[in-house]
């Protein structure tokens, strides 16, 4: 019975440790990635946002449900490696407060691209449609603003 245990164990961890990521799809191009992430997502192309490029690494900004109390707001990092594309999410979509009755908010949170590199992002309420600041780790920064949905992003 021992040896039996032990086997199973010894095969469990052996496909566990070596199967990928089941979600995990590799493409020629950049907008093959998008296209299936956002289907993965259940969101439409007009849902994006932005996309940002920082050392070296693509962001896509979208939503998947916009109220007038609040925006569900989702980063993917479109990873690359090997000449192939894929759609990665290291974080749920983020809630954003858009009522204007409330006081506004700001947020921040950590988004990991798929290589492990580590960035801020930041969202909130856009309260006037004036230029404005925002203190992230960097100083002060103008954001990204949205008028639309009324909020402001920003990733570093």
């Amino acid at each position: 019975m021992k040896n039996f245990t032990l086997l199973f164990i010894t095969i469990f961890l052996l496909v566990g440790c070596s199967s990928k990521d089941e979600n995990e799809n590799w493409f020629d191009s950049k907008e093959e990635a998008i296209k299936h992430g956002l289907k993965m997502e259940g969101v439409q192309d007009t849902n994006v946002l932005e996309e940002i490029n920082i050392d070296g690494e693509a962001f896509l900004v979208f939503f998947n449900a916009a109220s007038e109390d609040y925006v569900d707001l989702g980063i993917a990092n479109i990873a690359y490696e090997n000449k192939k594309y894929s759609w990665f999410r290291s974080k749920a979509f983020t809630k954003v407060n858009t009522s204007k009755n409330e006081n506004a908010i700001e947020i921040s949170w950590k988004v990991e691209s798929k290589s492990g590199k580590k960035y801020t992002a930041y969202a909130g309420t856009l309260i006037t449609d004036d230029a404005m600041k925002i203190q992230t780790e960097e100083g002060f920064i103008t954001p990204i603003i949205n008028k639309k949905l009324g909020i402001y992003y920003y990733l570093n």
